[in-house]
């Protein structure tokens, strides 16, 4: 439950056990304004994982918009291979939901 919750804390949750041949995670709100992970060179090619949250507080619980490198995200989930090349994930928050958004799901590539 500890990693559940280190990985949940930093916007990121997965259910299915990473069993997939292409893992994807769903985005969560971060409770932190930026974390950044350090990925370790023998196994992943990026350096730098960081994830950054405009707007965060306690009323600002909802995700607007997400980005990744720059491109918006069209819904609330990303690819592992994604993360591990390293980079930039902003999430833009607000006191409502965004349904358009929220509603959207990835299409696997296969």
């Amino acid at each position: 439950m500890g990693a559940w919750f280190v990985m949940s804390s930093m916007g990121l949750f997965e259910m299915r056990g990473s069993t997939e041949s292409k893992p994807e995670l769903d985005l969560t709100t971060p409770l932190f304004d930026k974390i950044a992970i350090q990925l370790d060179p023998k196994y992943y090619k990026g350096k730098t994982f960081v994830i950054e949250v405009h707007n965060n507080s306690k009323e600002n619980i909802y995700i607007q918009s997400a980005t990744l490198n720059g491109k918006a995200l069209a819904g609330p989930k990303i690819h592992f291979k994604d993360i591990v090349k390293g980079g930039k994930l902003h999430f833009e928050v607000g006191p409502v939901p965004n349904k358009s958004w929220a509603g959207k799901v990835l299409k696997i590539e296969l």
